[in-house]
């Protein structure tokens, strides 16, 4: 071999291995382009994938919704036959609930008929008193009043229209009550702490309330507010009105109508579980029971089992 085909076969040698080389990079970029395929490949399976699962989910809501709205319109319907048959049962209701109105409203008319009725008897046997006697003031107000209350007429009224009748009635007597005549003095409100604690040394005696106390001077002026008391009218329910009750509305009647505030509240928390009132006079301590008006000395209500322990001046 000559040194020229040595030359040009090694040539051709280097030309074949540079063949060789853009033969392995196309066989490489080939191999990349189907790798590149097979990803795209199960990009798009998965996508189908999906698609198929979205597609199942979307006809479950729909059979869901259409399931629902079937439901709907069976609930539609029970509303409107409710509905219908409310109608018919208010319809029917309205003319009970109209007739019970009609009859609560004639009873109130009623009711109130008899208290203007009872009125104008009671100012028709004032005047008709003060005639008989000449005086603007009747001693038997309190009488009159009284027959005026305890009536079969104002009886058969509901408490609050009794009620109302008392005060049309009191309201009618109010300025000859307040012109009958009693006798006090004014004391301070250490005189009166001093004769209470005197009267008695064993009870609790609660502060003061005033600093001058009005001190009826004897037993008539005493009765007098008694007489005028309508504590008597009231009915003793146990527990609601009962006797601590009766005992404040005295005291509350005194001072109300007459300015006297020596009329005290009181209660036996030893033997009795009892109220009553303590009134204080110029010469002398009293016990009144007040739902009878019954007067009593201190030695008659220690014989009776009165043992005070409080007293609210």
């Amino acid at each position: 071999m000559s040194w020229l085909d040595f030359l040009f076969g090694t040539k051709r040698i280097r030309e074949l291995e540079t063949e060789l080389t853009q033969v392995r990079n196309k066989l490489s970029q080939v191999e990349n382009a189907l790798a590149e395929a097979n990803a795209d490949a199960r990009s798009l399976q998965n996508s189908f994938t999906r698609e198929r699962k979205a597609r199942e989910v979307a006809e479950t809501t729909i059979k869901s919704f259409q399931t629902s709205l079937t439901n709907l319109g069976i609930a539609l319907q029970e509303r409107d036959r409710i509905i219908t048959k409310l109608k018919e049962t208010l319809a029917a209701q309205d003319l009970s609930e109209l007739a019970s109105l009609k009859y609560q409203v004639q009873t109130l008319e009623s009711e109130n008929q008899t208290i203007e009725q009872e009125k104008a008897e009671a100012i028709r046997l004032l005047n008709e008193k003060e005639a008989q006697l000449n005086s603007p003031y009747s001693q038997d107000i309190p009488g009159i009043l009284k027959r005026m209350l305890l009536a079969p007429s104002a009886q058969a009224l509901s408490i609050p229209l009794r009620t109302r009748l008392r005060f049309e009635l009191a309201k009618i007597a109010f300025v000859a009550l307040a012109k009958q005549e009693i006798q006090w003095e004014e004391k301070d409100h250490t005189w009166i702490l001093a004769r209470l604690q005197e009267a008695f040394p064993t009870a609790r005696i609660h502060p003061v309330k005033d600093g001058k106390y009005r001190i009826l001077k004897d037993k008539a002026s005493l009765g007098v507010i008694l007489g005028e008391s309508f504590a008597q009218l009231r009915t003793y329910v146990s527990e609601l009105f009962d006797c601590d009750d009766f005992a404040f509305e005295l005291s509350l009647h005194a001072k109300i109508w007459w300015l006297i505030n020596s009329i005290f509240y009181s209660e036996d928390l030893v033997s009795m579980l009892h109220a009553y009132n303590v009134p204080l006079l110029s010469g002398e301590v009293l016990i009144v029971e007040p739902q009878n008006n019954l007067i009593m000395t201190l030695q008659e209500a220690e014989k009776a089992g009165y043992k005070t322990s409080e007293i609210y001046p």
